[in-house]
């Protein structure tokens, strides 16, 4: 879940209008922070929904299986019993996020993160935006239901799409990336093509029910997952984006290798651009046995 690329205007009691992105950057970067790709470069252009949709096989074929064993051993080194505890994660970090300071200007600014995720539908995510900026943001997803906190002013989400943004990102940028979902009833991996691109990465696409699809990059050597990507449709444009998790410098955290530094960007095929909305470093995993009831608990400011 980033504060991301606009989804929906909250109208906060003040009667402005406050655009935040649910799980990416607000708006858009500066000029200058925009990569234009070169045109010699090939730009991955994915194929349209339906036609993917059609791609999907019935099941994991067995050289995907396998391969995805292979993925999963590493990041439990060896002990795959460990993946049973990330159903219940956390993750802190500190780093810098695109974010509107008191005049609604877009800036890049210090922050602190915090994303606490219970499989399959309790999700929390907070931002805390450091000096001079004074700004608090929290969303907080919970069985179909999405509230979103600006400082101390709460309000529920009632824009379907957006709030069906909410699991569609984080499982892009917190669970894929603990890899227990890919083993999850119905979920199908296929498409398996080893050693992509420089560095030499190994892709694969994941179909998750009522999600899009996911294209997951690993490392050729390691077997680490080192990227997530999926089409992305901003409410009210035209344009689909490509939303892109970069994820390195693993750690073992509770037995577990997980990523110590994870970059959020966005693409366009045309023209040929990508901006880095977020980058984080990450201090801690966390796979409590229970969170606090109450870390899940809405209250909506009164009208």
């Amino acid at each position: 879940m980033r504060l991301a690329q606009v989804s929906a205007g909250v109208l906060l009691r003040s009667g402005v209008a406050v655009i935040l992105a649910l799980w990416g950057t607000a708006g858009c970067q500066p000029p200058e922070a925009r990569k234009v790709l070169p045109t010699k470069v090939e730009v991955d252009r994915q194929r349209p929904p339906s036609q993917e949709e059609a791609e999907v096989p019935a099941s994991t074929p067995a050289a995907v299986r396998s391969y995805l064993e292979q993925a999963l051993a590493a990041m439990t080194q060896n002990q795959p019993a460990l993946l049973e505890r990330a159903r219940r994660s956390r993750v802190r970090a500190k780093g810098t996020m695109l974010l509107p300071d008191d005049n609604g200007q877009l800036v890049r600014q210090n922050a602190e993160r915090d994303m606490a995720a219970q499989w399959p539908d309790r999700i929390r995510l907070h931002y805390q935006a450091q000096p001079p900026l004074s700004l608090q943001l929290t969303f907080l997803y919970v069985k179909g239901r999405l509230w979103l906190t600006r400082n101390q002013i709460t309000q529920a989400a009632t824009e379907a799409a957006m709030i069906d943004e909410a699991p569609t990102d984080t499982l892009a940028q917190h669970w894929l990336p603990l890899l227990f979902v890919i083993q999850e009833p119905g979920v199908v991996a296929f498409d398996l093509r080893p050693a992509q691109g420089q560095p030499p990465r190994d892709r694969l696409r994941v179909k998750i029910p009522d999600r899009p699809i996911y294209y997951l990059s690993f490392d050729a050597q390691s077997r680490l997952l080192r990227q997530v990507e999926y089409r992305y449709q901003p409410l009210g444009t035209g344009r689909p984006i490509t939303r892109e998790w970069t994820f390195d410098q693993h750690q073992p955290f509770e037995g577990l290798l997980l990523p110590t530094r994870m970059i959020y960007a966005e693409r366009l095929d045309s023209p040929p651009v990508r901006e880095v909305k977020m980058d984080w470093t990450v201090e801690r995993w966390e796979f409590p046995q229970e969170f606090p009831p109450e870390l899940f608990e809405a209250k909506e400011t009164p009208q």
